[in-house]
C-alpha cells in the first residue's frame, strides 16, 4: 500500500495543500480560505475523493486547525472535532503548535517549510517515521 499524506494547513490567507508520498513532494497548493469557498463543506471531501481516485489508493489526510470551528468547516470532522473516516482517506486532527518554531505567516505560495514541518512532526507522533 502506498503511504500518501495530504497536510492541510487551513489560515485565513489561505488553504495549503501538500500531498507527499513517503519523502516525495507529489502536489503542493494553495486554495482559498474555507470562508471563501462557496460549498465549504463538500469542497474538502470532494477533492479528497478525487484524489484517492486519481492515485488509486486510499490517504491518510493530517489536518492542523486551531479550533474545532476550522476543521469542521471544512467538513473534514464531526461536531466534535474528531476526524472523519471513509472509504476514500482518514483524517487526524492536530494542532499546528507541534510545530517546534512556529512560523506565524507563510512567505509566499512556494513556501512550505511549515507544512513539512508539521507532516513531520505528525509521523514522528504517530511512529511512522
Amino acid at each position: 500500500m502506498r503511504d500518501i499524506v495530504v497536510t492541510i494547513l487551513p489560515r485565513f490567507a489561505g488553504t495549503q495543500v501538500l500531498v507527499t508520498e513517503g519523502d516525495d513532494e507529489i502536489l503542493r497548493a494553495v486554495l482559498p480560505p474555507p470562508e471563501q469557498v462557496q460549498h465549504p463543506l463538500g469542497a474538502a471531501p470532494t477533492f479528497l475523493e478525487g484524489l484517492c481516485k486519481w492515485l488509486d489508493s486510499r490517504i491518510r489526510v493530517v489536518l492542523f486547525a486551531d479550533a474545532p470551528y476550522s476543521s469542521f468547516c471544512l467538513g473534514l470532522t464531526d461536531e466534535l472535532g474528531r476526524g472523519e473516516q471513509t472509504l476514500y482517506y482518514e483524517v487526524e486532527v492536530l494542532s499546528p503548535h507541534l510545530a517546534r518554531h512556529p512560523v506565524l505567516r507563510l512567505g509566499g505560495v512556494d513556501d512550505f517549510r511549515l507544512a513539512h514541518r508539521l507532516r513531520r512532526r505528525a509521523l514522528v507522533e504517530r511512529g511512522a517515521a
